[in-house]
């Protein structure tokens, strides 16, 4: 048995951008991490409006999004010698974008 911690908290907020909207994240754990971060409207799970993979940075800011609800998470991806890649999920946040 062996154990890793990896994880990966976030944040979104309003951004210095003009009508941009910040996100960030911190590692949990291991910080030889990469991030994953997938944004979608809430009524349309299946389509990411934004789906990036491999970042090396802990945030990212988004501009031009539609009015609507959305939702985004962010994952911690880093190599594991016995399992290949780990790639966990963190919890995912709502938003809402208004004219």
């Amino acid at each position: 048995f062996r154990r890793r911690r990896v994880g990966v908290s976030a944040q979104g907020g309003a951004s210095s951008v003009v009508e941009g909207f910040l996100f960030k994240w911190s590692p949990q754990g291991d910080s030889n991490a990469r991030f994953a971060f997938q944004l979608w409207e809430k009524s349309n799970p299946g389509s990411p409006v934004v789906d990036e993979t491999g970042l090396s940075d802990t945030a990212l800011v988004l501009t031009e999004l539609e009015p609507g609800a959305y939702q985004w998470r962010v994952a911690a991806i880093v190599p594991d010698e016995e399992e290949g890649i780990l790639k966990v999920w963190g919890k995912v946040e709502e938003f809402n974008v208004s004219e």
